[in-house]
């Protein structure tokens, strides 16, 4: 039997839906709570081979209370990694909390690098680094995909001039685990001396136009969905007109081209069309939310195709194993 696995937190919509729908096809799928191993228990990882100390290596409790041997996985969606950790109620010290949250993490991942043998969706190395911000408008450039003006700085002097004479939006270079920052238009009174040098801030030219594009993209098949909203920021709040996108063939050869530089295997982009109707990257996350436009476009079957397409390396990877 197919068997995946994903690394997730206790709350993901996204894992418990595709659980079900690899589940309905007879993939076996197991969620292993990264924000809960506390609470769930079961890793265990040995140097040693078991026939000799009858210690299984390498495995891990998924949220069904189940032991998984995770080198009997064939693919792993290393979904999340964050969440605020369950931890049981008798453990109060803060430092020992913080020593339990940083060790099980660093375990469950230490068990998957030495012991997983199949395909990474994607690995963890590649969303860490790709989850950077200057990173991937350096390689959506190469790429021959046109971007922002932009500027990374706490340098008063320097964020000043670059925002003279300009619309000019501003937002975080990586951000803080559940706290939502909006892209907001910069104002004169938000560029105090303070205030730019406290933290490094990412400075872009504000794209005019009302017509976005969110691409989410599975292994090869990139799906783009049209959201048209004046709001700068579609997220806050999400209330835009969503339609089904083709994408021409460049610029959908010049995104794989993007993900293939940041290794890759999914990723949403979000992209916008200026007032001329000029195509403008603007970001990508690795492991970002899809669903939600199945909710806003009837015609949009994200959850399957990621079904689909987890199920297509699941089987990639068994027939790579046993030939």
């Amino acid at each position: 039997m197919l068997h995946v696995g994903v690394v997730t937190r206790h709350d993901d919509f996204h894992a418990h839906v595709v659980q079900r729908l690899l589940e309905e096809q007879g993939v076996r799928c197991s969620l292993f709570y990264a924000d809960s191993l506390a609470w769930i228990g079961g890793l265990s990882w040995s140097s040693t081979a078991p026939a000799q100390h009858g210690v299984a290596a390498g495995r891990v409790r998924d949220a069904d209370g189940e032991v998984v041997m995770v080198g009997d996985l064939h693919v792993m969606w290393w979904r999340r990694l964050t969440g605020p950790p369950q931890i049981p109620v008798k453990l109060s010290d803060s430092a020992a909390q913080d020593i339990v949250v940083t060790d099980c993490q660093a375990a469950l991942l230490g068990v998957l690098l030495t012991d997983f043998r199949g395909t990474w969706i994607s690995a963890p190395e590649a969303t860490r680094t790709a989850s950077n911000k200057l990173l991937q408008l350096r390689v959506a450039q190469r790429a021959g995909l046109r971007i922002p003006r932009t500027l990374v700085s706490q340098d008063p002097e320097a964020v000043r001039e670059f925002c003279k004479d300009n619309q000019v939006v501003v937002k975080p270079v990586a951000g803080a685990q559940d706290v939502a920052v909006a892209t907001g238009v910069v104002r004169p009174d938000l560029l105090t001396d303070d205030a730019i040098r406290i933290c490094p801030a990412i400075y872009q030219e504000c794209i005019p136009g009302a017509r976005h594009l969110r691409i989410s993209c599975f292994g090869k098949a990139l799906h783009a969905a049209l959201l048209e909203t004046t709001t700068l920021d579609w997220r806050y709040p999400l209330d835009c007109a969503v339609s089904e996108y083709a994408l021409d063939d460049d610029t959908a050869a010049r995104i794989r081209c993007v993900l293939a530089d940041l290794h890759l295997r999914m990723g949403m982009i979000d992209m916008k069309f200026d007032d001329r109707g000029a195509l403008v990257w603007l970001e990508i996350n690795p492991q970002g939310q899809f669903m939600f436009l199945e909710g806003m476009c009837g015609t949009l079957s994200l959850s399957r195709s990621f079904r689909d397409f987890l199920i297509t390396e699941a089987r990639l990877a068994a027939s790579a194993r046993y030939g």
